[in-house]
């Protein structure tokens, strides 16, 4: 009888071994006990963090070694004020959403008493009702990246010191 104990240990460990990882394998993977119950932003100014949280659409209570985190930076990336967004894992149950918005380097008029502003690759980003104080305004008709007389202009403005920079008015 304690022959057969001995045969068996190793068995009955095995088989322990096995049942405790699978158990913990579908805690992480299969219920909610280590799901996503808060969305953290970081970085914003211009959006709010509800707009990052309802861009991201991270679904709660998900199990967090599930979510997509291609998907959520995807769709961040999306908001044309984002420039380039980081999604991360924070466990036991944070999503971490790092944004770096875009930043402008000039002013469009694009209607009565409205401005578009764009960044340096030439992307329309926002739209405002005054010029903000120290940028340029660029006479442009097309603004965009694909816009020939946009990339001159951003390249104009690139090649200047910022002192020349900060005493540019216009640029067309």
């Amino acid at each position: 009888r304690r022959r057969r104990l001995r045969a068996a240990l190793p068995w009955a460990v095995g088989a322990g071994v096995v049942l405790v990882a699978g158990a913990l394998i579908w805690m992480v993977y299969g219920t909610a006990v280590l799901g996503v119950r808060q969305v953290e932003v970081v970085g914003t100014a211009v959006l709010t963090p509800l707009q990052i949280e309802e861009a991201a659409a991270v679904p709660m209570r998900r199990p967090l070694a599930r979510v997509d985190l291609d998907g959520v930076r995807d769709r961040v990336q999306r908001l044309a004020a984002v420039h380039r967004a980081t999604v991360s894992r924070s466990w036991p149950d944070t999503i971490r959403v790092e944004v770096v918005e875009r930043t402008a380097v000039a002013a469009v008029p694009s209607g009565p008493k409205q401005f578009t502003l764009i960044d340096d690759a030439g992307v329309a980003y926002r739209t405002v009702t005054r010029k903000p104080a120290g940028l340029p305004v660029a006479r442009l008709a097309a603004p965009g990246p694909a816009d020939v007389n946009t990339r001159a202009a951003l390249t104009v403005l690139a090649a200047l010191t910022p002192e020349l920079r900060g005493q540019l008015v216009e640029i067309s």
